[in-house]
């Protein structure tokens, strides 16, 4: 009687024992599971974290980038395809509105690059017309920074005052295109006299055979540390108030010569 006594108390203690080792198992594979689950979950947020802009023009995206995941791309889109429907005429107004997108998925800030040039008719860029003469009318001043501090005729570059939501879209910062009729100007005249007396004026004007272009660069930063990143990112380093409204930009840290 003693004997099963200690037996059941014996395989009682065994199974006291191996219920708490299965509780430990347990336990740790819950606790694993959690972990891993929280390792995924900061991977979610972190992929969910994308930067991501998009030009439109006229309303409608050059590019959409918005399902690139969380790489970081630089994708060209073509402008100009549907603003000259008919031959091109040299002074000239047409509607060419553009405008930036936030396709990302975290509020940002913008800077936007206007590049201004002509090609010859063998496609090399040229001086021979200054980029000036290419007439891009910059609207909403009072949402839209000029940058003035380096004026290089053939480039204009913006900043958008305001953080930009994920899926809203900028004011837009320009909504014409022309060529000035001042090209006329840059032209060469040369006088030919034949055989019989008569003279024959023929006037060149330096637009023939020539195409400009404008090309667009937007990119972006984070609104998060967006200082810092400007700074690192543009060379900029921007005065942000309260509200997170850009109200200028400091002059750059003179950098401290030393006497060899």
């Amino acid at each position: 009687m003693n004997n099963k006594k200690r037996k059941i108390i014996i395989i009682g203690l065994l199974v006291i024992l191996i219920m708490i080792i299965v509780f430990i198992i347990g336990y740790k594979v819950v606790e694993n599971n959690k972990k891993n689950n929280n390792i995924q979950n900061s991977k979610d947020l972190e992929i969910q974290a994308v930067l991501g802009v998009s030009l439109t023009e006229n309303g409608e995206l050059v590019v959409d980038n918005s399902n690139n995941g969380d790489e970081t791309q630089e994708l060209e889109g073509t402008l100009l395809t549907k603003t000259f429907n008919e031959e091109f005429k040299i002074g000239k107004t047409y509607s060419e509105r553009l405008a930036v997108k936030n396709t990302g998925t975290v509020d940002m800030y913008i800077r936007v690059i206007i590049y201004k040039c002509y090609f010859d008719k063998e496609g090399n860029k040229t001086i021979d017309i200054s980029p000036e003469t290419i007439k891009l009318n910059l609207i909403n001043n009072d949402s839209w920074l000029l940058d003035t501090e380096l004026p290089i005729p053939e480039r204009e570059t913006l900043y958008y005052k305001y953080p930009l939501e994920s899926g809203n879209t900028t004011l837009e910062f320009m909504d014409t295109i022309s060529v000035g009729s001042e090209v006329y100007n840059l032209k060469e005249t040369t006088r030919t006299t034949s055989t019989e007396g008569y003279e024959t004026i023929k006037t060149t004007y330096n637009c023939n055979d020539h195409d400009f272009s404008i090309d667009v660069q937007v990119d972006c930063v984070q609104r998060h540390n967006a200082a810092d990143a400007m700074w690192s990112s543009w060379g900029v380093s921007p005065i942000i108030n309260s509200d997170g409204v850009i109200e200028g930009f400091r002059d750059p840290p003179e950098t401290e010569q030393t006497n060899s």
